[in-house]
């Protein structure tokens, strides 16, 4: 599972995240801003540069509805919901 995702949207968190991972790209849009294309050091140092360089920014505020769409969509109520809904 997406563990860190779940983890980072219930936190109201952006987080960057691998292209390889097959659960980020299941839950995550195409166009959410911080993807890493590889884990090679300089790639995640020029990741977290553009993370703090593009806080509060348009592109910043995007990622957070991703996020924000995440933590509503893993919320303790829906899955209860979800639970009812599957044994009535």
């Amino acid at each position: 599972p997406f563990l860190k995702g779940f983890t980072a949207a219930a936190a109201g968190a952006n987080i960057l995240v691998g292209r390889d991972e097959a659960e980020a790209v299941h839950w995550l849009p195409d166009d959410y801003p911080y993807w890493v294309s590889d884990t090679d050091e300089q790639t995640i140092i020029d990741a977290l540069q553009h993370a703090r360089d593009t806080f509060m920014s348009d592109e910043w505020l995007s990622a957070q509805e991703a996020m924000q769409d995440i933590a509503a969509r893993t919320a303790d109520e829906r899955i209860i919901r979800q639970l009812v809904e599957a044994v009535v």
